[in-house]
């Protein structure tokens, strides 16, 4: 059975380890809750399925619920940030942006998001090295560790905390509803891509949440012509997939 809207975390110790995780498992929880919720699930149901930059409203909105009116300080999106060009030398910058800056209890979250559509009739999800969540999450982990944190750090005063975020949409091709235990393909889905991460990233995930919807959705597809085709899929729930990184 599907163990849904829980936080799984590994903890990783050091300074503000306490501060990361009550700003995760809020902002999780409420990140799930604005795609439940049913005015979200009615603007997907007709429209697409949504990639990063549609999300970027709904994450927005998840974050000005975290904590208290004293908690959640500035908030941004698309920061220009100072990033290093070569590995090897740190004094070779240029400017780059990160999806979201957001204040929390005198730290700095910069957030890098992204979204993975993973499709349930896949069987060959462990094996495949350069499946789309894999790569989301090498993308996001590889832009945050090039971003001079220590800028930002000395600009803004605060300590500052690098989280790397994908959301894994589940869907299938077909536009009829599974009948065969779909709460559970979403679930061992959610495994395999962690364990696959784990396995094949530099950055292994140390918060994750997974969750299936109570009916599923039927958006249309991303192609363009997709509206007038009217084709569409069937989108059953999601996985939020997280670490902070260094």
């Amino acid at each position: 059975m599907l163990t849904s809207d829980l936080l799984f975390y590994r903890i990783k110790k050091g300074p503000k380890t306490r501060v990361t995780l009550d700003f995760i498992d809020q902002f999780y929880r409420e990140v799930a809750q604005e795609l439940k919720s049913p005015l979200t699930q009615d603007f997907i149901n007709r429209t697409r399925i949504p990639n990063e930059r549609e999300l970027y409203g709904l994450l927005i909105k998840a974050l000005l619920k975290v904590g208290g009116d004293e908690d959640i300080g500035h908030v941004a999106t698309e920061v220009q940030v100072d990033r290093i060009v070569e590995p090897d030398d740190a004094d070779s910058t240029s400017t780059g942006r990160v999806d979201i800056l957001v204040n929390y209890r005198k730290t700095v979250f910069l957030i890098e998001v992204k979204v993975a559509r993973v499709s349930l009739s896949s069987t060959n999800l462990t094996r495949n090295e350069d499946s789309k969540a894999i790569r989301a999450w090498n993308s996001a982990v590889d832009q945050l560790q090039a971003i001079r944190s220590d800028r930002v750090q000395a600009l803004l005063e605060q300590d500052i905390r690098k989280l790397a975020l994908v959301v894994c949409l589940y869907y299938d091709g077909r536009t009829t509803e599974r009948e065969d235990g779909w709460e559970n393909l979403i679930s061992e889905h959610h495994q395999q891509i962690c364990d696959q991460i784990d396995d094949n990233s530099i950055q292994a995930t140390e918060y994750d949440w997974k969750s299936a919807f109570d009916e599923p959705i039927f958006p249309y597809r991303r192609k363009s012509k997709a509206v007038d085709e009217q084709t569409w899929l069937t989108l059953y729930g999601f996985s939020l997939l997280g670490a902070t990184v260094d």
